[in-house]
């Protein structure tokens, strides 16, 4: 919400669409959760500004560091040319699998992106390399920065409250 405020345009891959984080049994299939977590984050997305949200509809829970996850996400990043990358810590002890692969499959992907012998064919589809110049880390046990975001915290909880599935996981 900051970096919106402050005039970037902001990009959002999500990699699953969290067909099985519930403990709701009204929820009895992984397409109708995530069809309702899918339409959640859009909410939550379009509250805050974001400019462009992309579903790979990823399985959760079975994710790991492949090539192919690197590919999905070195083609995003050459489609959107980010100057930065927000991505989730992978050295941060998280239990979560998917939360780790897709960190480090980020950092990876960034890494490659700008070599045009890594999936040449994005360059046959008119894709550019593309070189990504800070990548950060997010729900990270070691912080190096902080920032005031009061002016955004209203924006960011609406955006929170978007996601009502995963609340009730809280009551």
């Amino acid at each position: 919400a900051r970096l919106i405020e402050k005039g970037h345009e902001i990009f959002v891959l999500t990699i699953t669409d969290g067909q099985q984080g519930t403990l709701n049994p009204t929820y009895d299939t992984t397409q109708k959760l995530a069809d309702i977590m899918r339409a959640e984050h859009a909410r939550a997305c379009t509250s805050l500004g974001v400019k462009d949200v992309t579903f790979t509809g990823l399985m959760n829970h079975f994710l790991e560091n492949t090539h192919e996850l690197r590919e999905i996400i070195v083609r995003h990043v050459r489609e959107v040319q980010p100057g930065a990358v927000f991505t989730l810590d992978p050295w941060n002890q998280d239990e979560n699998p998917d939360h780790r692969a897709v960190g480090m499959a980020t950092l990876e992907a960034c890494s490659f992106s700008h070599m045009h012998l890594f999936h040449p064919e994005h360059l046959d589809q008119g894709l550019k390399t593309a070189m990504v110049a800070k990548v950060i880390l997010y729900k990270t046990d070691r912080p190096n920065s902080y920032y005031d975001i009061s002016s955004t915290l209203a924006r960011k909880v609406e955006a929170a409250l978007a996601y009502e599935s995963q609340i009730e996981l809280m009551r």
